[in-house]
């Protein structure tokens, strides 16, 4: 589960709609060691919800990449710090497109079409973004091999 967080949807970024991301999949993809830390790729599906008007109107689910390298024009960090344990990282996603609000009876077509206006969606790939400051606990074995 990735934290809520807040889309802005007038230019002043004083009106935001809380969203929730949800994986809709598990997210699989390389993970490297190197001097500076541990880069991970991750790709799989997301579901987001978007509580708006008192209705909650779905997007998705749609694919996603997160890395911890460049995404588009976005920079992740890789994950280090000084107990192998517990690392600190940033993944970022700058390349996937989203889809339009799905239109249900959670999320009529009025609302749904007042969602995608106000937020611009359908969005290409490259237009829309995530960042995620993270965290990864290693177990006990794993951190023993990164010390290694």
């Amino acid at each position: 589960m990735f934290e809520p967080l807040s889309v802005p949807i007038d230019k002043l970024g004083l009106i935001n709609v809380p969203v929730r991301i949800k994986p809709a999949s598990d997210f699989t993809g390389p993970v490297e060691f190197a001097a500076d830390g541990i880069h991970i790729a991750l790709t799989g599906e997301v579901v987001a919800e978007a509580d708006i008007l008192l209705n909650t109107c779905t997007i998705g689910p749609f694919r996603t990449s997160l890395t911890t390298d460049h995404s588009g024009a976005l920079i992740g960090a890789p994950f280090a710090g000084t107990d192998p344990a517990n690392l600190t990282g940033k993944l970022v996603g700058n390349e996937d497109a989203v889809p339009r609000a799905n239109r249900t009876w959670k999320c009529p077509i009025l609302i749904a079409d007042l969602f995608d206006a106000i937020t611009g969606l359908p969005s290409p790939a490259g237009q829309s973004w995530l960042t995620f400051d993270s965290s990864l606990t290693l177990t006990p074995a794993a951190a023993t091999t990164l010390r290694g």
